[in-house]
C-alpha cells in the first residue's frame, strides 16, 4: 500500500503541484478524464476529450487535458474485457428489447458460426449501442464522484502552496531573498566546544 501511495503522489500529485492548478481546474480535469475513461468509448476518448476542451475553453472553464488523457485509462488493455462484459449486461438490463446476457451470448456464438466474424464486427454497432447505453450508470457517478475528489485533491494542494509560500517567506534573509546559511538549532549551539 505504501507503494502504491509513492506511486499515486509521484505520477499524478506532483505534477498537478508543479503546475499549480486551481482546485477547480483539478476537479473538472478528474470528472471529464474519468467520465471519458469510465464509458465504452475506447478509441473515441481523445475526441471527446477533445470536444470537451473546446467547450471548455469557449465557455471559460478551462481544464487540463493531459491529467485528463492519464484518466481516460480506466478503460485499459487488461480491463477493457471484463468492463465492457459489465456495460453490455447492464445495456440489456436497461433495454427492453435486448435478450438475457446468457440468450445474447449464445445469439453471437451461433452468428459467429453461421456467418463468420465480419459480418458480425460489421453488424456490431448494436453491441456497441448497448455498452455504450450500459456504460452511463458507471460513467456518470463516477465522474460527479471525480469531481468532488478533485476539489478536495485541489484544496489540500492549494493549502499546501500557501504553508510553503509562508515558510519561504519567513526563511528570508535581510536581503529579500531565502536564506542559504543552514538552520543551526540549540542543540548544536550547546555541544560546540569553545
Amino acid at each position: 500500500m505504501i507503494w502504491f501511495r509513492k506511486r499515486f503522489f509521484r505520477h499524478l500529485l506532483r505534477p498537478m503541484i508543479r503546475m499549480q492548478l486551481t482546485p477547480e481546474v483539478i476537479a473538472r480535469s478528474l470528472a471529464i478524464g474519468v467520465f471519458w475513461g469510465a464509458s465504452a468509448t475506447v478509441g473515441f476518448q481523445f475526441i471527446g476529450i477533445a470536444v470537451c476542451w473546446a467547450i471548455a475553453h469557449w465557455s471559460r472553464r478551462p481544464f487540463n487535458v493531459a491529467i485528463a488523457l492519464v484518466l481516460t485509462n480506466i478503460t485499459n488493455p487488461f480491463t477493457i474485457t471484463p468492463a465492457y462484459s459489465l456495460f453490455i449486461l447492464t445495456g440489456c438490463a436497461i433495454s427492453p428489447s435486448c435478450m438475457g446476457g446468457a440468450a445474447l451470448v449464445n445469439d453471437l456464438v451461433s452468428r459467429l458460426q453461421a456467418d463468420g466474424v465480419l459480418a458480425v464486427v460489421q453488424e456490431s454497432g448494436y453491441l456497441l449501442l448497448l455498452a455504450f447505453l450500459g456504460s452511463m450508470p458507471y460513467a456518470i457517478p463516477a465522474a460527479i464522484g471525480s469531481y468532488f475528489l478533485g476539489r478536495m485533491i485541489g484544496r489540500r494542494l492549494e493549502t499546501r502552496r500557501r504553508r510553503k509560500a509562508r515558510r519561504e517567506v519567513g526563511n528570508a534573509g535581510p536581503n529579500g531573498k531565502p536564506d542559504a546559511r543552514p538552520a543551526v538549532s540549540v542543540g548544536s549551539l550547546n555541544n560546540r566546544s569553545l
